[in-house]
């Protein structure tokens, strides 16, 4: 049984990409949410590689130790360039993809690209939102923590992360907004405002290029076989199913809340369940 994945960097044309890896047999590749890193996604890693997958999660660009894309305001289609880069630089050849909520834009978007570098789709949270909306969260969501010397940039960095749990927009703190997953623990609270600090002031950029993403305008073209999960609690079911209905070979299933102690589990079995009836399982990595 794997309990830790490991970590390492990979030298990408000038770029040093980080990355996490645990498991053996058919590859996944786990594209993290936002904001965060790889390290977020370790439960998931672990849960995949106890199931019989070599699963590696990069940090994607300008996000926990991995440096920004040399570009001022990167697209989601930039985003998936580079993790296209990176799957031949590990030399993985049509692994799976997952992707949380940034990370799934990211996902599809690589997909629609170059389907022939991709094997089966996971995608968990799809952002469907107004143009109101859409305008506000440019604004409001993912302000960058400048250093100060009175250190508010911390407490500030905390908050954001904190209430991301107890409303959404976690900005907007007010009844109609709550949430009722409540909080962590206080162990991976403070794991994950340490990985948003290490890219304080790059990890808008991620954020901003998924919200200018429209899927219900590029879900269309994805063309492999994509399973669809939401939390019943995620912000983004309504747009995952949404989502859902345009993709042509999707199917939709719905998670319990993540405060359900059977979460992990039931959403790592839908992932092996539909990976186990769409390939064959002697594929290991090249």
């Amino acid at each position: 049984m794997t309990d830790t994945p490991l970590r390492r960097f990979i030298d990408i044309g000038n770029r040093q990409v980080h990355y996490r890896y645990c498991g053996d047999g058919p590859a996944i590749v786990i594209v993290h949410a936002s904001p965060g890193s790889s390290r977020q996604m370790e439960g998931l890693m672990l849960d995949l590689a106890n199931r019989g997958y070599s699963v590696f999660a990069p940090d994607t660009p300008g996000n926990g130790d991995s440096p920004k894309l040399p570009k001022a305001k990167p697209s989601v289609q930039d985003y998936a360039e580079a993790l296209l880069l990176l799957l031949a630089k590990l030399g993985l050849k049509q692994p799976h993809i997952y992707g949380s909520h940034t990370g799934a834009a990211i996902a599809a978007e690589l997909a629609i690209a170059a389907p022939e570098s991709v094997g089966h789709l996971v995608l968990e949270g799809i952002s469907v939102f107004s143009r109101e909306q859409r305008d506000a969260f440019m604004q409001h969501y993912a302000p960058p923590f400048k250093p100060d010397l009175d250190g508010a940039y911390l407490t500030q960095a905390f908050h954001f992360c904190r209430d991301q749990y107890l409303f959404f927009p976690w900005y907007d703190r007010v009844a109609k907004s709550s949430r009722s997953a409540g909080l962590p623990s206080a162990y991976d609270l403070h794991a994950w405002v340490l990985e948003v600090l290490k890219a304080n002031e790059t990890y808008p950029l991620a954020y901003h290029a998924a919200f200018a993403w429209p899927a219900l305008k590029r879900m269309p073209l994805v063309e492999k076989e994509t399973l669809m999960l939401a939390s019943k609690d995620d912000p983004l079911l309504a747009g995952t199913v949404q989502a859902a209905e345009v993709v042509m070979s999707g199917r939709m299933k719905v998670l319990p809340s993540y405060t359900d102690p059977s979460f992990s589990d039931q959403r790592a079995s839908l992932i092996d369940s539909f990976l186990d009836t769409t390939v064959t399982r002697t594929d290991t990595v090249s």
